[in-house]
């Protein structure tokens, strides 16, 4: 599940690059932190507590997904 929010946070970046930067740049941190929580769930240890790492996947696919629906309105 998180490698999709990865790849929509990727595609959201492509559709945003060329009129809001700001908003792709954006979505760039966003998808580190998502990259971050996928890379805890394979295995490479980042210092994460379950709890932390639950909070920050669950905020990060929200923001993902409220910015890839923005990508399609702006």
């Amino acid at each position: 599940m998180m490698i999709i929010f990865t790849i929509l946070g990727g595609w959201t970046t492509y559709r945003f690059w060329g009129e809001h930067t700001i908003l792709a740049v954006i979505v760039i941190i966003v998808v580190i932190y998502q990259l971050s929580s996928l890379n805890s769930e394979v295995g490479v240890d980042h210092g994460y507590k379950g709890r932390e790492l639950a909070i920050m996947n669950y905020f990060t696919s929200i923001t993902i997904v409220i910015l890839f629906t923005l990508s399609f309105i702006l």
